[in-house]
């Protein structure tokens, strides 16, 4: 009788070890996997980096020249001037905090128009961004305003922004 009961007893206990074990897996598979840092950019890692850039645009053309990395992005129809500062934020903030040798990051928005025909596309420059290692410095700590224009007030004051003829013509319609 008491073999049976140790049975029983070591039974439950196998069976609550399996219980907490398996309850542990979903915690595992959720958590962030730690951030592929690329601490050197060059040639053969830039791609790397602009794919797990965290943007709503397309990616049109990039260009690495010794410690300037050019990005060239295309709007797409329904994103509005937020999402543009937005992922100019981020870029800034991810190229900023994911490498250690870039010093500053080139960024053009184009327009994807269409021709009168309207078979081949014919890209508008929208807005060009010039920024800087050293002015997008401590980006990370800035504290999150609620405001709707919180990261094109941020992207004005820390880097270069030049508007074109055409960002008015496309924001306002």
């Amino acid at each position: 009788m008491w073999r049976k009961f140790g049975l029983i007893i070591a039974m439950l206990v196998i069976s609550l070890g399996i219980v907490v074990i398996l309850s542990w897996f979903p915690a595992m598979l959720t958590q962030p996997v730690s951030e592929h840092r690329i601490a050197l950019v060059n040639e053969d890692n830039v791609v790397d980096l602009i794919a797990s850039l965290p943007v709503e645009m397309r990616v049109r053309k990039i260009r690495l020249d010794h410690t300037i990395l050019s990005i060239d992005l295309i709007l797409a129809n329904r994103t509005d001037s937020q999402a543009v500062f937005h992922d100019l934020y981020r870029i800034a903030q991810y190229t900023i905090s994911q490498t250690s040798n870039l010093n500053r990051v080139l960024v053009r928005v184009f327009e994807s128009d269409h021709n009168a025909d309207g078979r081949f596309p014919a890209n508008s420059l929208l807005v060009t961004t010039d920024m800087k290692r050293n002015d997008l410095m401590g980006l990370n700590a800035v504290k999150f305003d609620k405001t709707s224009n919180f990261y094109r007030k941020l992207m004005e004051s820390r880097s270069e922004i030049t508007y074109t003829e055409r960002w008015s013509q496309h924001f306002t319609r």
